[in-house]
């Protein structure tokens, strides 16, 4: 059986690694949304919305929601990862 620093370690360990992933995960998808209007903006110029390229929708307030959507959904996932390891805050 392993002894306690052990598990302390193998504890910090996985808390790194979980942590570490869903960073990757969150800046990998952000990447995404970055880019991705731009390789796809003339294509988007084609839809048109209240007389206004969607490429513009995307830019001006998808982009925004998608941010908010994002930091929440990542602080929702940190606060579940910590308690998890018993490191929340109160």
């Amino acid at each position: 059986m392993a002894s306690s620093p052990d598990r302390s370690q193998q504890a910090r360990e996985s808390y790194w690694r979980e942590t570490s992933r869903l960073t990757w995960i969150v800046v990998i998808l952000w990447f995404i949304s970055w880019v991705g209007p731009l390789i796809l903006h003339y294509p988007l110029n084609n839809i048109v919305i209240f007389g206004f390229p969607i490429s513009f929708w995307f830019a001006g307030q998808g982009s925004l929601v998608f941010f908010i959507v994002l930091i929440v959904s990542y602080a929702f996932k940190m606060n579940k990862i910590d308690r998890k390891y018993g490191l929340q805050e109160d």
